[in-house]
């Protein structure tokens, strides 16, 4: 049989291991994508509102209405957790972000699929890009605070400025009609913007009046929801739907060594 065959030929070789070897060798296995495993339900939620509502003044019923889609909830430990869906109703996308005002904590949760990212559906044929979740809920308050409607847009945060493959994806399998760039206001989301619309320009023939910049004032539109919150100010001085042009980078100094 096979067995002898492959023995006989390793003892010519004088390598009597070879046989059994090559005979008992599995197939190489395949290594699976990482299963996006949610922590467990804290039961209740209490440091996620005060977080949210208060150090970074989301608007209430935005921040119930990510409760009530199951998209947000808090765990254990008392961090906020942010889930995205695909189109059957499994999470596809998870985040964390603590609740401690003085100790910064954030990061994806393994197994997530940055080929489709956090997607925010409201069935519109217009999207927001930005870094993260709280920049779209921000943005989000910004424009219900103006009185706008602010699920006439669907939301994609990326997760961060070095990869954008997920609105690639989305565009793929739903093309949009405008696309609102809302990176953050620093070289890496300047460049990042300037990368996404020459990409939208070349691979998906967009034009350019498709395509916005939407640049906050400070860092980010957090900061900007609460600069103008701590003021007592009307969210209307911050013009989130005005059409902008795009800062320019500010080359970084280069030390000799």
């Amino acid at each position: 049989d096979a067995k002898m065959a492959i023995k006989e030929l390793s003892e010519k070789l004088n390598n009597s291991d070879f046989s059994f070897n090559i005979a008992i060798t599995p197939e190489a296995s395949v290594e699976k994508p990482k299963e996006l495993i949610l922590p467990p339900k804290n039961s209740d939620m209490r440091k996620v509102f005060a977080y949210l509502t208060k150090s970074r003044f989301i608007n209430q019923e935005i921040v119930q209405d990510f409760v009530t889609q199951h998209m947000l909830y808090q765990d254990l430990k008392g961090n906020c957790v942010f889930v995205s869906y695909d189109e059957t109703g499994n999470p596809v996308f998870a985040n964390l972000r603590g609740t401690l005002t003085e100790k910064r904590f954030l990061g994806d949760l393994p197994g997530s699929d940055y080929q489709k990212g956090f997607y925010i559906s409201n069935g519109s044929d217009k999207v927001i890009v930005t870094e993260s979740v709280i920049d779209a809920m921000s943005i989000m308050s910004i424009l219900k605070g103006q009185g706008k409607d602010y699920k006439q847009y669907d939301y994609l945060p990326l997760s961060g400025t070095d990869k954008h493959e997920s609105l690639l994806t989305l565009l793929d399998k739903t093309p949009k009609k405008e696309v609102l760039l809302a990176l953050d206001h620093d070289n890496a989301g300047v460049k990042r913007m300037q990368q996404i619309h020459d990409t939208l320009i070349e691979k998906y023939q967009m034009q350019d009046e498709q395509i916005t910049y939407h640049v906050a004032e400070k860092k980010d539109w957090n900061e900007d929801l609460t600069g103008i919150v701590h003021k007592f100010q009307s969210l209307k001085k911050l013009p989130f739907l005005e059409k902008e042009i795009l800062p320019e980078i500010k080359p970084c100094a280069i030390q000799n060594t």
